[in-house]
C-alpha cells in the first residue's frame, strides 16, 4: 500500500488530533468508555470522537471546580507525562498546571566571592587615634604621665568590584614615641586613671616618667590588623597590616614639687598636706 506525503501528513495531524482530544478526556478524570477513530481516506482524514461520560440516573455529572472548565483540573500523575505535555503545548491558553510540566532554564550559580588584598581597599581609610594624657597637656618632672590611645575596633563599608563590603580595622599594637628618646610597645590603648582605680599620677601600663622639664610630643602610632566581610558570608583575613598615628605636646611645671595631700589644694582649703 502507498501513500503519498500529503496522506502520511494528514495521519500524523489525525492521530495527533486523537492524542489531545484523549488527553482532555483523561486529564478531566473521566475514563472513557468509547474509543476514538482517525480514518485515512483518498481526500483527507476523518476523525471520530464518541464517548459515554457517566452520570446518575441520567443526571450531569460531578460539574467540578465551581469557576473553571472541566478539561482545566490538576495534572494526575497516572496521565502519561508525554500525553499531558502534548496537550499543554496544542492548548492557546493552557491552564496553570502545565508550568509544571514545561521545561526551565536553569539557574546560574552564583559568582565566587574574590580574596581581597590591600590593594583593593587602599581607598578606605581607617580612623586615626586620638593621643591624650594626664594630666592633660603638663606634667611634672619625676612622676608618672599617663598617655592613653583613644581608639577602638571600627568598621567602614565601601564598594569594590561594584559590590558593597565591610571593612573592619582591630588595632592590635601600640608603638609610643614619649618625645624624649624613649620608645615602647603595648598590647593596650592606655586608660585614665579613675577608670583603672588606680591614684593619681601611679605607673600605668603605658605612663611614662620625664627626667628633663623640656617642651616634649610624645607620639602613638596604632597598628590595625585588617579583615572584610561580604554581605551574607563570614569575616576574611587580609594578609598583612597598617598603622596610623598621632600626637600630643606636653609641656612641664617648673620647679614643681610633689606633696602627699587628702584633697584638692587651693584658696580658702584645708586638706591635710596643703602648704
Amino acid at each position: 500500500m502507498h501513500f503519498s506525503s500529503r496522506t502520511v501528513a494528514r495521519g500524523v495531524l489525525a492521530l495527533f488530533a486523537i492524542a489531545i482530544m484523549f488527553a482532555s478526556h483523561m486529564l478531566a478524570g473521566v475514563p472513557p468508555v468509547a474509543a476514538l477513530t482517525g480514518i485515512i481516506n483518498d481526500d483527507g482524514v476523518d476523525v471520530g470522537d464518541e464517548w459515554t461520560l457517566p452520570g446518575d440516573d441520567g443526571t450531569p455529572g460531578d460539574p467540578g471546580s465551581p469557576g473553571s472548565g472541566w478539561w482545566l483540573g490538576p495534572y494526575r500523575p497516572q496521565i502519561p507525562r508525554d500525553l499531558a505535555l502534548a496537550y499543554c503545548v496544542a492548548r492557546i491558553i493552557p491552564p496553570g498546571w502545565c508550568a509544571a510540566l514545561m521545561p526551565t532554564a536553569p539557574t546560574p550559580p552564583e559568582p565566587e566571592l574574590p580574596d581581597l588584598t590591600f590593594a583593593d581597599v587602599a581607598h578606605v581609610v581607617p580612623q586615626s587615634p586620638t593621643l591624650i594624657t594626664q594630666p592633660n597637656g603638663w606634667s611634672v618632672v619625676g612622676v608618672e604621665t599617663n598617655l592613653i590611645a583613644l581608639i577602638q575596633t571600627h568598621i567602614v563599608t565601601t564598594r569594590v568590584f561594584g559590590r558593597e563590603v565591610d571593612v573592619r580595622f582591630t588595632p592590635i599594637r601600640y608603638d609610643w614615641a614619649y618625645g624624649d628618646g624613649v620608645s615602647g610597645t603595648t598590647d593596650v590603648p592606655g586608660a585614665k586613671w579613675s577608670s583603672l582605680g588606680v591614684a593619681e599620677f601611679a605607673r600605668t601600663p603605658t605612663s611614662h616618667r620625664y627626667s628633663l622639664a623640656v617642651a616634649v610630643t610624645p607620639h602613638v602610632d596604632v597598628t590595625y590588623a585588617v579583615d572584610y566581610r561580604w554581605a551574607d558570608s563570614s569575616w576574611r583575613d587580609i594578609a598583612g597590616t597598617l598603622s596610623r598615628g598621632d600626637d600630643a605636646p606636653v609641656v612641664f611645671l617648673q620647679n614643681a614639687d610633689t606633696v602627699l595631700v587628702t584633697g584638692p589644694c587651693g584658696p580658702n582649703r584645708n586638706a591635710v598636706g596643703c602648704g
